[in-house]
Order: structure tokens, then C-alpha cells, then sequence
């Protein structure tokens, strides 16, 4: 069980996770500590939801198939899209098809993907959901996958007014931060810490792709503990503010008496 929350803001794109893997070993589940996103090329980063073993499959296939880091860094966005969901689905399909054994009373291995990137004609974010079919969140700016997907999609409708698409990147690292860090402490189950966390920094853009190459254009990592820790303290300030701006808020005053009508004579 997982949430995967990717976010794209004014000058780059977030991609947050929790950090519990859940096993189904005999007797009952047992959970640890595993690495959700995937950072295999310079600008563009990925996470999946479901099957570790599923994600396993994917992310050897995918860095064996696109072992070039910066291979990705001169395609267009639809061109990228197209790529990585023929191979997931090329690899997966067969897969359930030849290889998965049906075991009654076991729930099928459903997986789900998210990647997100930015090349010099744009960012993009998308899902291949669990049967395949490629969902574009490029128009909306943000996604979520997993068992805790509608956590972000109630908190980014409590927060809309911030417009988190021209938010800086430090501020929408906040927003994802704490949108994640939240539903860990709010779920019953499958979602624990720590908070994991990607940043994909935007380079030039470009609109022909005639222009004269460049070497890089985005730039994406992932943040390291103290990174994490930093953005942590920063949104615990944020709650602060919002708490002192709610307390300076006072009660109106009470409107006057109305005096009831005379009684005619």
C-alpha cells in the first residue's frame, strides 16, 4: 500500500512518496522501510504502487532498455510517454499472460505507475494505471497512486487559493510534504514514514525542435534525509503561521438588538 504524489509547479516538478513496503507473508502482512521513487535518468523520475515484485519487473526492464541517463533529455514530451508505456505494457503483458499463477483466494497483483519529467517542450506527468491504459495529468498539474490517492486530491482542494502550479519549487516541496507527511499520520494502515522525496529542476524550453541542442535541460534527484528534514521544518513554520494568522483573527461584534413592533391600536 503506497501514495505516490507527483506535483508540477513554476519552475520544476515534485515527486513524493510514503516509505512502508507491505509483504504478504504466511500468517499476516509484515511492512518495512523500502525506496519508492526512481530516479534512472536526468529529467525524468518514476514510482509505481502495488506489487514490489511488479515494480521490481518494471524498473529492471526499464533501465536495462533506457540505460542512457540523459537519453531522455532530447524527446519531446508525447515522445517520452509513448516510449515508456510500450515498455511497461510490452513487459507486463506477457507477464500476467505467461507467467503470473493464479492462486485462488489471492488477489491479483495490481500495479500502477507514475511518471513525471520535463524536457525543453514542456513537462508532463502520467499513469499507467493497473489495466495498462495510460492516463495523461499533464493538463492538471498533479496525480496521485496508491491505496492513499485521495488524500492529496482533497488536500490540493483545501489549499487550490496557493495555485500550486506558480509556486516556486521549495514551496510546492512544502506542499507535498506536508500533503504526504499528513496522510501517514491520518491512515489507518499500509501508508509510514519517512517522507521520500524527488525534484526535477525546469531548464530553457524551447518550441522547434529544429533549435540548436543543448547538453542539459531539466535536472532531477533525489532528496536526502537532511534535504527532507529541512522541507519538514519549514511546513511545521507554515502551521505556525496559519495558526497565528487564525488566532488574530476576532470575534465580530454582536449585531444590536432588534426591538420587536409596536403593537398597533
Amino acid at each position: 500500500m503506497t501514495l505516490v504524489l507527483a506535483l508540477e509547479c513554476a519552475d520544476g516538478l515534485v515527486l513524493a512518496s510514503d516509505s512502508q513496503g507491505t509483504f504478504s507473508t504466511t500468517g499476516q502482512p509484515t511492512k518495512m522501510e523500502v525506496d519508492k521513487l526512481f530516479v534512472p535518468w536526468s529529467n525524468v523520475a518514476w514510482a509505481g504502487s502495488g506489487s514490489v515484485g511488479v515494480i521490481q519487473l518494471v524498473r529492471d526492464h526499464l533501465q536495462q532498455k533506457f540505460s542512457d541517463t540523459f537519453g531522455f533529455q532530447n524527446k519531446q514530451p508525447a515522445t517520452i510517454q509513448r516510449d515508456l508505456v510500450n515498455e511497461v505494457v510490452g513487459v507486463l503483458r506477457p507477464f500476467f499472460t505467461n507467467n503470473f499463477l493464479n492462486i485462488p483466494g489471492q488477489p491479483f497483483p495490481q500495479t500502477s505507475f507514475l511518471f513525471c519529467g520535463h524536457t525543453p517542450w514542456g513537462s508532463f506527468i502520467f499513469e499507467i494505471e493497473p489495466n495498462l491504459v495510460r492516463t495523461d495529468h499533464g493538463p492538471i498539474g498533479y496525480a496521485a497512486i496508491g491505496s492513499g490517492d485521495i488524500f492529496p486530491y482533497f488536500a490540493l482542494a483545501s489549499i487550490k487559493h496557493y495555485n500550486v502550479r506558480n509556486l516556486t519549487l521549495q514551496r510546492a516541496k512544502m506542499v507535498a510534504h506536508r500533503i504526504v507527511d499528513d496522510a501517514i499520520n491520518v491512515a489507518a494502515m499500509g501508508l509510514g514514514p519517512p517522507v521520500q522525496m524527488v525534484e526535477i529542476i525546469k531548464g530553457e524550453e524551447r518550441t522547434t525542435p529544429g533549435a540548436r541542442a543543448l547538453e542539459r535541460y531539466a535536472d532531477a534527484r533525489k532528496l536526502t534525509k537532511e534535504d527532507v528534514d529541512l522541507v519538514r521544518d519549514q511546513v511545521l513554520q507554515w502551521k505556525d503561521a496559519e495558526r497565528w494568522t487564525l488566532e488574530s483573527f476576532e470575534t465580530p461584534p454582536a449585531p444590536p438588538p432588534v426591538e420587536p413592533p409596536l403593537d398597533p391600536l
